[in-house]
């Protein structure tokens, strides 16, 4: 079966995880890139990417980029 771990510089997160993007001037970006990384024993197919539901928002001036999906994944195989 396929299974999904993230990653953030390297280093599994938790499904509990919170990523912090620190503080940051007006005008300078913060870029923090999670890796979706296959480790089951079967293809993985990813259709969408969406933040739980946690009343997350993106504020004026802030993008979310996300890859081209859907994506599927070979056992072993990563999408930043």
């Amino acid at each position: 079966a396929p299974q999904l771990q993230v990653s953030l510089d390297g280093a599994p997160l938790s499904q509990s995880a919170i990523v912090a993007f620190d503080q940051t001037y007006v005008g300078v970006g913060v870029t923090r890139r999670l890796t979706l990384t296959n480790t089951g024993t079967a293809p993985l197919t990813i259709t969408g990417i969406t933040p739980p539901d946690t009343g997350i928002t993106t504020p004026d001036g802030f993008t979310v980029s996300t890859p081209s999906l859907p994506a599927v994944l070979a056992v072993g195989a990563s999408i930043t």
